[in-house]
């Protein structure tokens, strides 16, 4: 039983930083349309968008 159970929570911890993640990207991206000034951001999600795409 308690395998199961951390089993639960280690999918539901997962679940929760893959929506703080994806929240973090639409933030950025739409940061990176609204204001061009902001060019650290841009760096950033671009980084994080286009080198995983790559390999």
């Amino acid at each position: 039983m308690s395998n199961s159970i951390k089993l639960q929570q280690i999918i539901q911890s997962m679940e929760k930083n893959y929506q703080q993640v994806i929240t973090y990207i639409l933030a950025a991206v739409s940061r990176l349309f609204t204001s061009s000034d902001d060019s650290i951001t841009g760096a950033r999600i671009h980084v994080f968008i286009y080198v995983p795409v790559n390999k």
